[in-house]
């Protein structure tokens, strides 16, 4: 099987790898590709749950799981630029500059 990256689960013929997605649970995505958001891991993990009862009822339920873990990645992103941006202006300067009034 090709793809982008290292194969999820392996087999010496194709029904070997069946059997593996059918019976077996795939290795952590951090094995990998590192590093890798908890909250992706666990999205991940929910959707190729062996359990169906377990996995995403509908597609919209996943895409409402990846649209929020986007906005808390992009905010985490933007609160951690925006506290690099402070630490690197020194405290004097940084009481010198005129505050945004937004």
């Amino acid at each position: 099987m090709n793809g982008c990256g290292p194969a999820a689960v392996h087999g010496t013929y194709d029904s070997h790898v069946r059997v593996s997605i059918l019976d077996d649970n795939p290795a952590p995505m951090v094995q990998h590709s590192e590093p890798v958001p908890r909250q992706l891991e666990r999205i991940v993990s929910k959707a190729l749950s062996k359990d169906r009862n377990k996995r995403y009822q509908t597609v919209t339920d996943l895409k409402l799981d990846l649209e929020q873990l986007r906005e808390e990645l992009h905010l985490s992103r933007s609160d951690a630029g925006h506290k690099m941006t402070k630490a690197r202006v020194p405290a004097q300067q940084r009481r010198a500059m005129p505050r945004n009034p937004n």
